[in-house]
């Protein structure tokens, strides 16, 4: 039943409209689909540096699940690196602990107020005047590795040299240094440390992010005396020609510069943590999902799937096994980035990127039949809200048959060939929705239109993709700015044109 006939009896519907009620409950996405749904959309704002479409639907991630810790981390971050807001990242930061109690943002909150005299985090307070050395720095230090910088931090720069990578962060001032002396701990294809890897040495730039000392400075008797720290030596370092105090926290032992007499000092210039865990075992976490036809929203039942390592991996061998029955598939791998490669006979062959954070998570591909000569296919997809986006495909014909393709009008015919056909039309969200377009010479516009009355559709996450010929498909996402309505693009004798209405 379409639309427009759905609007003709509302009224008789509404009898039974309780019924209908409780029925819908059962249909609602959860929580953690929408959760997971809106970090996905706002994933593809931050790697395109929309940082106010990323800051959108992360705050909308964060209203579907506050228990989340990820929203509150990647805000921060935004509005820390990227709008010069240290008040709101440290605000929600510190939103983000009342709410999860999570010690990655702790350690992130530690880490962006530095070397203040005095930290709250909400309810759970670090005190450097009773206690002088950064616990909370040097927790995360002894907790995070490579993956968990690389997603939490934005970075300055790095650098790969016979087989040692080093890197800098912002909002952390450190040199990281990874190489295999003491274990395999970076890949030296990918000239990159393994997602698992933790640092062998963390170079810190000042003392003063470590130890908050008084200006007399600080000896090791003192040191002794703060919580958490054990095994503190002091002791010349031949190697370096420098008097050493080390001593160990929070799984990282601390190698620190003193003065002829044993004192650490505000200007010393040498620093280093080592993390006791050098390498990890890998992680893994399970993908799956269907794969699902454009033209029918049904599952291919013939579909196979190929997953490898790395965005835009469309050749090499195999990540890992992928189990696939009628259409639905699951595969378990580490944390990082991956190209599925999704095909099946009489489908076009497709690649999808997709970031593997570490938790289960689900993910459907939309693949499209193989197109006769000539023909464009228009595919709308999603997130969950709002629920219901609509096609519009307008235009004329070179015979100068009117076409005008929605929900209340699924197909244009001249004589006995189609012209154009809306195949699918979604009303609960995600898509997809899907025109084809038989007879492209003439002149058309695309347009899509928010039919659901909640959310706009700037905060959608709406992707169009188009498919002509044997080329991948065109792939445009909806402007930040978009309310009601989309202008996507113009088709003029089979060319597409004015893409989000820039000329071309």
């Amino acid at each position: 039943m379409n639309k427009k006939t759905m609007l003709l009896i509302i009224p008789a519907i509404a009898l039974l409209a309780c019924c209908i009620a409780a029925i819908c409950v059962i249909c609602i996405p959860s929580s953690y689909e929408v959760y997971t749904k809106q970090i996905q959309t706002a994933e593809k704002y931050l790697a395109d540096k929309d940082y106010d479409g990323a800051i959108k639907y992360y705050e909308m991630a964060k209203a579907a699940d506050e228990t989340q810790e990820e929203p509150y981390l990647k805000l921060a971050m935004i509005y820390y690196d990227n709008k010069n807001d240290m008040k709101k990242a440290v605000a929600i930061l510190n939103e983000g602990y009342e709410k999860t109690k999570s010690e990655q943002i702790k350690n992130a909150l530690a880490v962006y107020l530095g070397s203040a005299e005095s930290t709250t985090v909400s309810s759970g307070k670090t005190d450097y005047n009773s206690n002088p050395v950064n616990i909370t720095l040097l927790n995360m230090f002894g907790q995070y590795n490579y993956e968990q910088y690389s997603k939490n931090y934005t970075v300055v720069s790095d650098n790969y040299s016979d087989g040692v990578y080093t890197v800098r962060y912002n909002g952390i001032d450190a040199e990281f240094s990874y190489n295999n002396d003491s274990a395999k701990v970076v890949d030296e294809k990918a000239m990159k440390p393994f997602s698992y890897s933790f640092p062998t040495e963390i170079k810190v730039d000042k003392i003063s992010d470590i130890i908050n000392l008084p200006s007399q400075g600080m000896k090791i008797d003192e040191l002794k005396k703060s919580a958490g720290i054990t095994n503190a030596v002091a002791k010349y370092d031949n190697t370096l020609k420098k008097n050493i105090i080390t001593f160990s926290c929070e799984k990282c032992t601390v190698s620190v510069e003193t003065d002829k007499n044993g004192t650490i000092m505000a200007n010393t210039s040498y620093i280093t943590v080592n993390p006791e865990t050098v390498a990890a075992v890998a992680q893994k976490s399970k993908v799956s999902g269907k794969v699902i036809s454009v033209t029918t929203a049904d599952v291919v039942s013939s579909a196979e799937v190929v997953v490898r390592k790395g965005k835009d991996a469309k050749e090499g061998e195999s990540a890992a096994e992928v189990s696939i029955d009628s259409g639905n598939y699951n595969v378990e791998l580490e944390t990082g980035d991956y190209t599925f490669e999704v095909s099946a006979s009489g489908y076009k062959k497709e690649y999808f990127n997709v970031y593997v954070s570490g938790a289960d998570q689900e993910k459907d591909f939309s693949i499209s039949p193989s197109l006769a000569e000539g023909e464009i296919r228009i595919v709308l997809e999603w997130g969950a809200t709002p629920s219901d986006l609509d096609s519009h495909l307008e235009g004329t014909t070179k015979d100068g048959d009117e076409v005008n393709i929605y929900f209340g009008n699924a197909i244009a015919v001249s004589g006995s060939s189609t012209i154009a056909q809306l195949d699918v039309d979604d009303i609960d969200g995600y898509g997809p929705e899907t025109i084809t377009l038989s007879r492209p010479d003439g002149t058309y516009r695309y347009r899509v239109h928010r039919f659901s009355s909640n959310g706009s559709l700037g905060m959608s996450g709406a992707v169009v993709k188009v498919y002509s010929g044997s080329s991948e498909p065109i792939t445009i996402s909806v402007p930040s700015d978009c309310d009601e309505w989309w202008d996507v693009f113009t088709i003029e004798n089979g060319e597409i044109k004015n893409i989000n209405g820039a000329t071309n």
